[in-house]
């Protein structure tokens, strides 16, 4: 993909059904995202911070190890949501004026072309995955239904967080509970009567109906737990990667 089209460089080139995939996965990413905010494709790896976590997906399948930078989000996704049909869709990137141009092509011919702005380098500061430290568990009772169900209550009970109940061991620490905040829904993982902490967090499954879903706790050497959601749609794999925040006596009041 290093060609170049008149002048211009190509740095994509997906047939019309993957085009359709990429932007339903960017749609669902975009969902909570401002005009602010950036998605970043660094050589065909998207990475970006939302909902106070790290979200990361390989999409060098369809970019290679092209950059493609994407502004004001959901305005963009809508935009390029616009392209329907066609043999393939090209991603062009006119540095020289400071944008991309996306067409679809019917016998090599364009026939839909839109424009987005490229952001400013300063704009976009360099993104780098969290370590995590070593694994706790693997939430093996965490499927797709599930997340539908916890994504479906956090919605109707307009929860602001999630509340983690983690039994923490010398050997390794595992999840007893997740619920809403004010702990309306709750769902059990194990009853426990052991050294239960209770932690937030914020968005840990950006994906509501993924295909299939791997969930993980982690800890690292100073003791900082990390939530970990491997979420599959489509032809990608969706990481999201969250700090869990202990929660404090005011926590415990308000609920």
């Amino acid at each position: 993909m290093s060609e170049t089209y008149e002048n211009i460089n190509v740095i994509g080139r997906i047939n019309s059904a993957n085009y359709g995939a990429l932007t339903k996965i960017l749609s669902l990413l975009t969902t909570n995202m401002g005009k602010s905010d950036i998605i970043s494709i660094e050589e065909g790896k998207l990475s970006t911070i939302s909902g106070g976590g790290f979200l990361y997906c390989d999409l060098s399948i369809l970019f290679g190890e092209n950059n493609f930078d994407i502004i004001d989000p959901q305005y963009s996704i809508k935009l390029m949501k616009l392209i329907t049909g066609g043999d393939e869709v090209v991603f062009l990137d006119d540095d020289e004026n400071s944008r991309y141009l996306i067409f679809n092509t019917v016998d090599d011919k364009p026939l839909i072309t839109i424009t987005l702005p490229k952001p400013d380098p300063s704009m976009n500061p360099k993104i780098t995955k969290p370590e995590l430290g070593e694994l706790q568990e693997v939430l093996e009772a965490i499927n797709p239904d599930l997340v539908n169900t916890i994504t479906t209550a956090e919605k109707n009970l307009e929860s602001q967080y999630f509340i983690l109940e983690i039994d923490e061991n010398e050997d390794r620490s595992v999840v007893d509970s997740i619920s809403t905040d004010k702990e309306v829904f709750k769902y059990t993982f194990n009853e426990t009567e052991n050294n239960t902490v209770k932690y937030k967090l914020f968005n840990p499954f950006p994906i509501p109906k993924p295909d299939a879903i791997l969930v993980e706790l982690y800890k690292t050497s100073n003791g900082d737990y990390w939530l970990k959601t491997t979420s599959e749609v489509g032809l990608a794999k969706i990481e999201y990667m969250e700090k869990l925040t202990p929660m404090g006596v005011f926590d415990s009041f308000s609920l």
